[in-house]
């Protein structure tokens, strides 16, 4: 059983004013993001961390995360706040088991 945490970013002067020029900037650069994927709830916790250090530095790219099946609706839901775009996509399986096996990471075969 999962419970979501809830993440309160406080900005202070004007956001209304920030939010404008930022979205402004988005417009500049409409083909370039920031882009990463989760496989499941584990790693969408650690893909809204990502997002909130992008946020952090007033990054004008926008970001998007790419989410598998195992990804949960409520987890998707929380990664629209964090994510300009969430994007399905269908795993891909690499055929690679005997060199993940050497790096002991088997569970990356997609």
């Amino acid at each position: 059983m999962w419970s979501l945490l809830k993440i309160t970013i406080i900005i202070a002067d004007d956001v209304a004013t920030a939010e404008a020029e930022e979205l402004e900037e988005m417009e500049e650069h409409p083909d370039e993001a920031y882009v990463t994927l989760a496989t499941n709830d584990v790693y969408a916790v650690g893909a809204m961390v990502l997002a909130y250090s992008l946020r952090a530095t007033c990054t004008t790219r926008q970001l998007v995360v790419m989410v598998t099946p195992d990804v949960s609706p409520a987890m998707r839901d929380v990664l629209t706040q964090f994510f300009d775009v969430v994007f399905d996509v269908t795993p891909i399986d690499s055929n690679d088991f005997d060199n993940l096996s050497l790096l002991n990471r088997q569970v990356m075969t997609i």
